[in-house]
């Protein structure tokens, strides 16, 4: 995962080196920038970030100031791999036995919002680098973590329903107490709202037809991540490594490459 890391922000930054040449692409010198006013064109880009998938579009405010709307998707899902031993299931009249969870599933549903502006300081709007700000908006519950067990053997010692809380599942790391569902799960929320800075290199409305973006920022979230559920499970799961925070500021380093397509000609 690292050397994924590391690749990724290698390629992004080579490529933000071209973009950040003004009259990169083919760009004639003697060629006029587009003179844009509010809402005279649109920019409609899709691509890849540390988010997920993402899709944006964009208008121009002014020459050299643009709004930008992103949406970002990451879902993964990683099913529960059969353990070489069995956990011990006890009973609150201390009657204890051996069992294997049936089935189960962790799942990374992650959706974020972004509402951007993008200012470039060069005159007339006719550079490549803008300074990007805005807010962030995120879905507050992502990572879901469930084992499930099989109610039949539960109901032969008359357990069912609610009744399935007087019963505790000792697998490494702790005791975890069965839900109504006869499972031992866990959901973590995250913050809901932040701020985002950082450099986008290659113009969020292209000035040709079709142009490469890219872009490195850090998004800031303020807020506590908080755990519901047998909490210690998520020490064990690979999607919630590093996930969770303790302190009420968030902050994190944002890498994307989209490819930007301009819908209107300019006049």
């Amino acid at each position: 995962m690292r050397r994924i890391s590391l690749t990724f922000t290698f390629a992004l930054m080579s490529l933000m080196s071209l973009l950040a040449v003004p009259g990169y692409a083919g760009d004639d010198a003697d060629m006029a920038y587009a003179r844009r006013h509010a809402f005279s064109n649109v920019g409609l880009s899709a691509g890849v970030s540390i988010y997920g998938a993402g899709v944006s579009v964009s208008t121009p405010l002014a020459r050299s100031v643009n709004l930008r709307l992103d949406y970002h998707l990451l879902c993964m899902s990683s099913p529960l791999k059969q353990s070489s031993s069995p956990n011990v299931a006890v009973i609150s009249d201390s009657r204890s036995f051996e069992i294997y969870p049936e089935g189960g599933k962790e799942t990374l549903n992650s959706h974020v919002l972004r509402l951007l502006v993008d200012w470039t300081p060069f005159r007339h709007g006719a550079g490549s680098v803008f300074l990007t700000g805005g807010l962030l908006f995120q879905n507050k519950i992502a990572y879901r973590y469930s084992e499930m067990y099989d109610k039949a053997v539960f109901a032969d010692f008359g357990l069912t329903g609610k009744d399935l809380s007087q019963v505790e599942i000792i697998r490494p790391g702790g005791r975890y107490g069965l839900n109504e569902d006869c499972a031992v799960g866990c959901y973590a929320s995250r913050p809901e709202v932040g701020v985002y800075v950082g450099l986008t290199f290659g113009r969020p409305v292209p000035k040709r037809r079709v142009g490469v973006r890219g872009e490195i920022g850090m998004p800031v979230y303020f807020g506590y991540w908080s755990v519901h559920g047998d909490a210690p499970v998520l020490n064990f799961r690979p999607f919630s490594t590093g996930l969770m925070s303790n302190s009420p500021v968030t902050a994190s380093l944002y890498l994307a490459v989209h490819v930007t397509v301009r819908l209107l000609k300019d006049k």
